[in-house]
């Protein structure tokens, strides 16, 4: 699959621009706050509706305008497809696939796919466990846009069962009714968790050592780096049966808290380098290589599953990698399938002539550079 054509309109500092690009590698030159990751940003939105730097969509209109649009046009082999999306506060977020509006955002996601790596993925491992739940829910939801609905599902599931805990707390006692109702929660909230826990832990075991792989190529030696899933809550055999039980177990702490104590929406993804939280023992040059690991394993999962690469999106890796970590992504791009890049020294890149289509951009205006 390929992104050719994507036109902005009052999307963050850019007023009005249309973009043609290659179908295999991209570069985005320009200084620093000029829209170089703005343009990365915007093919983002097309294949997920959101951005990878926000979860506000008000913040990526343009100044002094009430709304933004994106259109972009490419192939998903063999079908050619052209995403629409549009902001407006307060009204819906408007998406069209080939000219046809989507009743769900979830239905975005058989379309384009995307893998981004950016400084801000840093998060991945030093961030908080929401960031690595968010990217456990993206890149699955990727490879099975029906796993959006399965999310939604339990976070349905979970806001009825917190309100009645909240509920408790403000009464002060649980009546009969409550109770029933609670353990029908209970029981829902168990089968849907063990869904989820069932695709996380399956899609670990594959992801893990591709991640592996590619953090021993880039690092030039083994050193044991691996990624584990820990589900909420641990037992022993995660079933429906010892999930709902474990609930029981733990029911008056929770109608203390007067919330949801276990779950899905509390699992963690833990980043090992020697057995040991990479967020707390590995250097900066380790976690730096195991995002980087990470991400190029998500785009060979995806590439797996698809049967066809998804689009790559670097942003900045020429200032935010050493020489050995360039040296190994500058030889395996071609490999990717269609990448964009982005850097404000083309000085830093020792061969321009890997990339097949080039633009600048300077005050939110990009050009075509020959």
């Amino acid at each position: 699959m390929f992104i050719s054509q994507l036109e902005l309109t009052n999307f963050r500092n850019i007023e009005k621009a249309g973009l043609a690009f290659s179908e295999s590698t991209n570069l985005i030159v320009g200084p620093n706050g000029a829209g170089k990751t703005n343009i990365l940003e915007a093919l983002y939105y097309c294949g997920t509706g959101r951005s990878f730097r926000t979860h506000f969509d008000e913040t990526l209109i343009r100044r002094d305008t009430d709304f933004f649009r994106l259109v972009s046009e490419g192939q998903i082999d063999p079908h050619q497809v052209t995403v629409e999306v549009g902001v407006e506060p307060g009204s819906r977020k408007m998406i069209k696939v080939n000219s046809a509006p989507l009743k769900k955002l979830a239905d975005l996601y058989q379309y384009f796919r995307l893998v981004e790596f950016s400084p801000y993925d840093l998060d991945l491992v030093i961030g908080p466990p929401s960031s690595r739940r968010r990217f456990l829910s993206l890149t699955i939801s990727q490879s099975t846009p029906a796993h959006i609905a399965l999310l939604s599902d339990y976070s349905k599931l979970l806001a009825q069962r917190n309100a009645l805990l909240k509920d408790y707390q403000e009464r002060g006692s649980l009546s009969e009714q409550m109770e029933t109702t609670l353990a029908i929660w209970d029981e829902n909230l168990a089968q849907s968790a063990v869904e989820i826990n069932t695709v996380r832990a399956e899609f670990i075991d594959q992801l893990s050592p591709l991640a592996t792989d590619f953090y021993n190529r880039i690092s030039g030696h083994d050193e044991d780096f691996k990624l584990m899933y820990s589900p909420s809550p641990r037992l022993p055999e995660f079933t429906a049966e010892n999930f709902a039980a474990k609930l029981k177990s733990r029911r008056r702490r929770e109608l203390a808290m007067g919330q949801t104590l276990y779950g899905p929406h509390r699992d963690e993804l833990q980043f090992l380098v020697k057995d040991a939280e990479a967020r707390s023992y590995a250097s900066q040059g380790q976690i730096k290589t195991a995002v980087l690991s990470v991400k190029l394993a998500q785009h060979q999962y995806l590439k797996d599953k698809l049967e066809q690469a998804p689009v790559m999106l670097l942003d900045e890796i020429y200032s935010d990698l050493d020489r050995k970590r360039l040296g190994f992504i500058t030889d395996l791009l071609p490999d990717l399938g269609q990448t964009f890049v982005t850097t404000s020294k083309t000085s830093e890149i020792n061969d321009l002539s890997i990339f097949i289509c080039k633009h600048r951009i300077e005050g939110g205006i990009p050009t075509e550079l020959k």
